[in-house]
């Protein structure tokens, strides 16, 4: 990403095709494209730890705050990924790339109604002639395990590829504790995405570093 800028172009139309007379003009078309820009946003932390608990402690503390800091970071790039909405210095999340008309909204928690919305997740998609090449679900373990133990009039499991294969409706399930558990009116509902992620393009400059002073000093403000 030279510069903390980088340009690409997604497709926004297709070029046409027509039958004819043999001998007929063919008309020209093209696909239509337009840019989407890529600038830097900055993931950091930063953890201080007394020189004393490092002192007396074995390497393995080290080990372990330096392991939790990149477990932590790596929820937030998650949540940035998936629900970011581009403000400031957060990129755009997968949520907010959805287009209105493709959000389903609330979804009351009945077996019919929700297979009824999972089925529109997947239309939604399909009928865009999205390629699907990698599609896939994301949503948290509770709303696997929700639906997992979903069950027809009969008494059989809905969707058994949930516990067998880590799939539904034929697609891989991707669980991540980053969405949201809060939300509708009781404060109980999360959400369902599904997509295909070949469609999807995360930017990353440069790798991970952490490193290590013992000499810093922690700035604090009193109120």
């Amino acid at each position: 990403m030279p510069a903390g800028q980088l340009r690409k172009a997604r497709q926004t139309g297709s070029a046409t095709a027509s039958y004819g007379a043999e001998v007929a003009p063919v008309r020209a078309s093209a696909p239509s494209f337009e840019p989407v820009d890529q600038s830097f946003k900055k993931l950091r932390a930063l953890v201080p730890i007394s020189n004393t608990l490092l002192a007396q402690s074995s390497i393995a503390m080290g080990l372990f705050v330096r392991d939790d800091l990149v477990k932590s970071m790596a929820r937030r790039e998650d949540l940035a990924f998936l629900r970011g909405a581009g403000a400031a210095e957060d990129p755009i999340g997968m949520r907010n790339w959805i287009p209105a008309g493709n959000w389903l909204g609330s979804v009351p928690d009945t077996v019919a109604d929700a297979d009824l919305a999972l089925r529109r997740c997947l239309s939604r998609v399909e009928d865009a002639d999205v390629a699907m090449t990698a599609p896939g679900w994301v949503m948290r373990a509770s709303a696997k395990n929700w639906l997992g133990a979903l069950k027809d009039a009969n008494g059989n499991v809905l969707y058994p590829s949930i516990d067998s294969k880590g799939e539904l409706k034929g697609f891989p399930i991707h669980v991540t504790s980053q969405l949201p558990n809060n939300l509708g009116d009781g404060s109980n509902e999360t959400e369902i995405m599904f997509a295909d992620f070949a469609e999807l393009m995360i930017g990353e400059s440069g790798v991970l570093r952490i490193a290590q002073s013992t000499e810093a000093e922690i700035g604090r403000a009193q109120v």
